[in-house]
Parts: C-alpha cells; structure tokens; sequence
C-alpha cells in the first residue's frame, strides 16, 4: 500500500516533509546524548567492582582493557547509532526519489522563481510646449502638437539595437529542494555561473563561503551542481548569475 501511494506526487511531497521534520526534531540527538551521557556516568564506575568480584582485584585492569568490556564500545555503538539517524533521513529520501524517477513518479520540483520588477512608466511631466500647443486657439490644426507628443515620447523609450536583438536567452533550470544539501543548475555550456547565499554553507574546498564563481571553461557539459555543508531550509536565499558572450545575461533570486 505504501509504495503504490509513494505514486502520488502530493504524497510523496508530504511524506518527505515529515521525514525531513523528523530529522530536525525527533531525531535531534543533544536530548538523547546527554540521556546517555547520564547512564555512561552512573554504570561505568561498577565495572571496576564488576571484575574484582569475579575475576579478582589484580585482573581489573587487564579486564577493562578490552573496550568490549569497559562499556565504550557500548556507548560508542549508542552515540553513534543517535548521531546518525538525522543524517541518514536525507540518504533515504534521495535514494527513494531515483528509484521513483527511473519508474517515472519521481519529484521533479522546480522552485518558485521571483518575478522579474516591472518597466517602470512614463511619469515625466508635460513640457511648457505641449502645454501651449495645448492651448492653441480653436481654429489652429492639432496636427503639429500630436506630432510634437509623439516625438518627445519615442525620445524617452531606449532604442533597442540591432545586436542587442540578435541575443540569445539561457534556458536555465534551477533544483534547489528543502531537506537537500545541493544546489543543481542546468543551463548554457560554457557559460560563467555565479552563485550567492545569504549564509556561509556553500563548500569550496574545506571552505564555507557565500559566493561560489564557476567559470566557463569549468561548466563543460551545462551542468552545475553546488554542494551545501547543511541542509536547505525554509527562509534560505540564493542568487544565481550566468553570463556568456552572445547571450544575455541572466539572474534570479531563489528564496526557499
């Protein structure tokens, strides 16, 4: 029943939302290390009497030194195990989510794109001339102060030139999913991408840093995948850049 309803995309989205909720809640380990840190604390001190009651005070320390017998390899094994459960939630959704894609319900979610601002409107205030051309006697023909409009507004609008119209556009698809630690950017060969995050998580090296530059002769093939050293989480920004002769230049602001 569980995996037929993983075919519903609405499903799998909330699905992958609790999950992601249990990995940054319940499975929160400082509750449960300082619980074991309590325990470790109060039954370490019996091994010692432990082992001199069955083995012989001289036999103590030959006994402890085994950490199968000294009790660490228990806590090890514990820490380990409570440490671990937050990371493996993200090792299990992105495991689960290929498997899907290849049977082709795999969640293939876009984030939302910013609207890009609008143009902004003609707000100039009209010239003392249209205003006497305005107030022109009755029997003076409108034609010179339509004329004249008309050519104070085409002087106020850019002229677009013949290279600029020759430009061609990024096709650019972002996947920046909450609950992931990458950033995947598909977009034109050989083009400059710059990446910008308004908090030091993205990895360069043994870096965090905000601002990530890849340069076009490092994106071959069009596709750029930044690695994160946290997971995305609602309220994170990003602001994506790509520019390559020939092409005009694109940006867009991501907010989770």
């Amino acid at each position: 029943v569980f995996a037929y309803c993983m075919t519903n995309e609405d499903f799998q989205k909330r699905f992958n939302e609790k999950m992601v909720s249990l990995g940054e809640n319940e499975f929160e380990s400082t509750a449960a290390i300082n619980a074991l840190d309590k325990i470790d604390g109060e039954y370490r001190p019996l091994y010692d009497q432990f082992y001199a009651r069955y083995y012989g005070t001289a036999n103590v320390e030959k006994s402890l030194s085994n950490t199968h017998n000294d009790g660490s390899g228990g806590y090890s094994a514990l820490s380990g195990f409570i440490n671990g459960r937050a990371k493996n939630v993200d090792t299990m959704l992105t495991w689960a989510n290929k498997k899907l894609l290849k049977l082709g319900y795999g969640i293939t979610e876009e984030v939302e794109e910013t609207p890009a601002p609008e143009e902004p409107t003609n707000t100039a205030e009209p010239s003392a001339t249209d205003a006497t051309a305005t107030a022109a006697p009755a029997d003076a023909t409108a034609a010179p102060a339509t004329a004249q409009a008309a050519t104070a507004q085409a002087a106020t609008k850019p002229s677009v030139t013949a290279t600029e119209s020759a430009l061609k556009t990024h096709n650019v698809k972002i996947k920046a999913k909450k609950g992931t630690k990458k950033i995947v950017i598909k977009c034109t060969k050989k083009a400059k991408v710059v990446v910008k995050s308004n908090k030091k998580i993205m990895k360069k090296g043994k870096k965090k840093v905000k601002k990530i530059t890849v340069k076009a002769n490092k994106n071959k093939k069009g596709k750029v995948t930044i690695k994160l050293s946290k997971k995305i989480k609602k309220g994170m920004k990003f602001t994506i850049k790509i520019s390559k002769n020939g092409y005009t230049d694109f940006k867009k602001k991501v907010k989770i």
